[in-house]
């Protein structure tokens, strides 16, 4: 597991009867797509198993939107007029 992955989750054992995987902080997309996870199950005899937890962030729109700026326009009185306004 790289270092970016070992802050990110955590195996809860408290419960009895299985261990569960947990973020242990808030994964943004923006921030990482991916983690690779390895998890290693040891019974009591000693004998263990890996397995590798590929972890996709899915995109939540979480940013608001935003217009750029745009200069003043001047409309004389009694004018119709249509504007375009070109984005990008």
């Amino acid at each position: 597991m790289d270092g970016q992955s070992a802050a990110a989750f955590y195996v809860d054992t408290t419960r009895a009867d299985a261990a569960v995987l947990r973020t242990s902080v808030e994964l943004d997309r923006e921030v990482r797509a991916m983690y690779r996870v390895l998890v290693r199950a040891t019974d009591s005899a000693q004998r263990s198993a890996d397995a590798e937890v590929v972890v996709m962030v899915t995109d939540v729109n979480d940013n608001a939107p935003s217009f750029p700026q745009f200069p003043p326009i001047n409309i004389r009185e009694g004018m119709i007029c249509t504007y375009q306004l070109r984005l990008g």
